[in-house]
């Protein structure tokens, strides 16, 4: 759930105007098939995302996103976030399932809405550096934020579950990620070139640009005490999996014990993890987006594919588009 939008000013209004009409260009220039979307069956963003165990990242990833002060400014005023923090992780995963899983059509209709309601987030923070500054929430410096920490927990997770991804696949899925960088409304030019490149982003902005202060702190209560998952459970994730900077300023626990039992979870996570047969433990998505795809090129569809289309047409469906 979100709160109203607010009415803009003449001068936002414009600058709207102009933002919309350069990313609607940018959006004309990403190559697609109808079907496939935008990345398609044969893409490392699939091969990764297919995979639910990336959720347990999702903790790490929000409290990332609201140790930026404007983030956190932003989410407080303008989502009901402390209501139902979890809400809000659910509905990126869901815009972020249909950018990666749907047909061409729909990624780009679920990019524009979000593109469209950031239009609209716009105030003032406190820098880290004690500068009061404005912003937009589709300024390409704080959506390249919020997309770094989806790719970076990604790294992390599979760094705990597949002990690191191969170089290879490593390499297809960054440079697959310049093209969700260019959904989100990032002019490429503004995205790191290089992986190297982009890890020295990411430690440049947790040393220089984050702080936690009492909204972020306000916001990661929320956080850390939701109704689907305890709050030991959540604050081991988070603690185990960010910066020691970041966990300290949050105030978690981060000692030698806390960090042997989360070592302990990862064990267990990795065993339960290659028990499932991989077909089994694949999200929704993927198996909607090969349904899709098959009966399009007049296939025939897997069983799991059609169960998982039937169903997400009459109950909302975990993971699925």
């Amino acid at each position: 759930m979100r709160k109203n939008l607010p009415s803009l000013s003449a001068e936002a209004m414009a600058d709207n105007k102009v933002r919309r009409e350069q990313y609607l260009s940018l959006l004309d220039s990403i190559p697609h098939k109808k079907k496939e979307g935008y990345f398609g069956s044969n893409s490392a963003s699939w091969a990764l995302y297919r995979e639910p165990w990336v959720l347990i990242g999702g903790i790490r990833a929000l409290l990332l996103q609201i140790a930026h002060p404007a983030i956190a400014d932003g989410v407080h005023r303008y989502s009901n976030f402390q209501e139902d923090a979890l809400d809000r992780g659910r509905r990126t995963f869901l815009a972020m399932a249909k950018i990666y899983f749907a047909e061409a059509e729909v990624a780009r209709r679920t990019a524009l809405q979000l593109h469209t309601i950031h239009s609209f987030i716009r105030g003032t923070y406190i820098s880290k550096a004690g500068e009061r500054k404005e912003y937009c929430a589709n300024d390409p410096d704080l959506l390249l934020w919020v997309l770094a920490t989806l790719v970076d927990t990604s790294f992390q997770v599979f760094d705990i579950l597949e002990d690191g991804l191969n170089q290879k696949l490593k390499q297809q899925f960054y440079e697959e990620t310049k093209v969700t960088a260019r959904l989100m409304g990032i002019p490429e030019e503004h995205f790191p070139p290089t992986i190297d490149g982009f890890e020295h982003y990411f430690k440049k902005t947790v040393e220089q640009e984050l702080k936690v202060d009492a909204t972020s702190l306000q916001l990661a209560k929320a956080i850390l005490n939701n109704r689907y998952s305890s709050k030991k459970l959540a604050e081991r994730l988070a603690v185990g999996l960010l910066p020691p900077t970041l966990s300290e300023a949050f105030g978690l626990e981060n000692t030698s014990n806390v960090q042997g039992k989360f070592a302990r979870m990862h064990k267990r996570l990795k065993m339960l993890y290659k028990l499932i047969p991989a077909y089994f433990r694949y999200a929704p998505a993927w198996h909607q987006a090969h349904f899709r795809i098959a009966k399009g090129e007049g296939r025939r569809t897997k069983v799991l594919g059609r169960l998982y289309q039937w169903l997400s047409t009459k109950i909302h469906l975990p993971l699925s588009i």
